[in-house]
């Protein structure tokens, strides 16, 4: 599991992932873990840093001391045989010296990459704590809760669209339908009559 798992699984660091500064700074520091892999060569595995599986270096300290001992090994094989000695001890005791060289080199490599590795880390961990540090001062608002929106005194709402009690506004008013007894005498208005030439209704 890597790092950003962890972070995944902690709800305090979702909004540390969706911030702008979040990006470059992992960038950079899975670069590092990178170079650093790269250059020493050991076994340690790239996904536990998110950086994947690092490619094979043929110059890497790893393969160097490897070499070293190799050719050292070669060496006190060499020296005995030219001196007719390849059974006797100081043969044995060269090889022997070598390989117990080699495994200090390899052990002060492993503590160096360690140490590179470390401070990358702790260079991210710092990054990101000042993220989370300026995030958690500057917290969300929540959003508003739904409201009706305000409207100015006489403002009609539009068609179909209740107006809130308490806000002030008139209802608007409709026209009034006549719907009583009185409603069949009105519907139709007067005629008005025709004047005679003397003024008298025909």
């Amino acid at each position: 599991m890597s790092i950003w798992d962890t972070w995944a699984a902690d709800p305090k660091y979702s909004r540390v992932v969706g911030d702008p500064r979040f990006t470059p700074a992992t960038a950079l520091f899975k670069n590092k873990i990178h170079d650093t892999l790269f250059k020493y060569g050991f076994g340690t595995p790239g996904d536990a840093y998110g950086v994947g599986n690092i490619e094979a270096n043929p110059y890497s300290v790893a393969n160097m001391l490897l070499k070293g001992r190799t050719e050292g090994e070669h060496g006190a094989i060499n020296e005995a045989n030219a001196a007719g000695l390849e059974e006797s001890g100081a043969a044995v005791g060269a090889i022997n010296a070598n390989n117990e060289n080699y495994k200090h080199n390899v052990a002060d490599a492993l503590l160096a990459q360690g140490q590179e590795i470390s401070g990358s880390l702790g260079d991210y961990n710092s990054q990101i704590g000042d993220i989370f540090g300026s995030l958690e001062a500057d917290p969300i608002a929540p959003p508003p809760a739904p409201s009706e929106p305000a409207r100015t005194p006489g403002q009609v709402a539009p068609l179909g669209q209740p107006i809130g009690v308490g806000t002030n506004t008139p209802i608007p008013q409709g026209p009034y339908i006549r719907t009583g007894p009185e409603a069949g005498s009105l519907t139709k208005p007067p005629t008005a009559k025709k004047l005679g030439s003397s003024g008298r209704a025909l």
